[in-house]
């Protein structure tokens, strides 16, 4: 997500999420302004975990969906970096197996 110094979010995200996104499954500190900005027009949940996370979109998601790890914002209160971020979606995607 394009999200603007001021924590808001750029209108091309808008229009791109109104259109190809099913649901936004929000985590970490700024999941309320991101449930307070999206749930107007798109289904939000909101999670404490990666772990949850994943599991909330395979349950809700339909063959031939894809899941797409996209930050609004960065997540320093559940993790060190993007690597990090992205390491723990790995995993919580591999114990899906």
């Amino acid at each position: 997500h394009e999200r603007r110094k001021n924590g808001t979010v750029d209108r091309k995200t808008d229009e791109l999420e109104k259109k190809k996104v099913k649901e936004i499954i929000a985590i970490g500190e700024t999941k309320e302004k991101i449930k307070q900005h999206f749930a107007s027009y798109k289904k939000v949940t909101e999670v404490k975990t990666m772990d949850e996370a994943v599991e909330i979109a395979l349950t809700n998601g339909c063959k031939g969906d894809t899941v797409l790890l996209s930050p609004a914002c960065k997540s320093f209160d559940m993790f060190d970096s993007f690597e990090h971020r992205g390491m723990e979606f790995k995993k919580s995607v591999n114990k899906l197996n």
